[in-house]
């Protein structure tokens, strides 16, 4: 886990902080629809990743989450527990795109194997850049 030792603004118009702010607010719209399929939770655990979760806050906007390097995963699963974890992915071309995808795993250990079980489709977004207002924005594609 990491600890900043000075405080910083973080920049809420990253790109990966918003796509985690949209993937909860689609959750919230699912939990509101289906409250017996979709739970809210009290934290979230994020994957660490250098490009996509670097210096992301403990909360996006009032879901509070916890980024996880491989240890703190290690160290969350032994004696056999499980975690849900959500990653942020890179932006990647697809299909003449810029997609950023947030999936969510069910994640286990036996040993020092990892096991990541899928959750759900997740959500992606294509990212677009307005030239007017030199700002990029999100666009729910599932």
């Amino acid at each position: 886990m990491s600890i900043h030792s000075f405080a910083q603004e973080f920049d809420k118009q990253n790109i990966y902080y918003q796509a985690l702010k949209s993937h909860f607010e689609y959750i919230e719209e699912q939990h509101g629809k289906r409250p017996d399929l979709w739970r809210m939770a009290s934290i979230y655990y994020i994957e660490e990743d250098f490009i996509t979760t670097k210096g992301f806050p403990d909360f996006v906007d009032k879901n509070k989450i916890q980024v996880l390097s491989l240890s703190d995963i290690k160290e969350k699963t032994k004696n056999k527990k499980s975690i849900n974890l959500l990653a942020v992915r890179p932006a990647q071309w697809e299909e003449g795109k810029v997609i950023i995808n947030v999936i969510e795993f069910s994640v286990s250990r036996k040993g020092n194997n990892y096991s990541y079980l899928n959750l759900m489709d997740g959500t992606s977004y294509q990212i677009i850049y307005n030239s007017n207002t030199k700002q990029y924005s999100l666009i729910p594609i599932k």
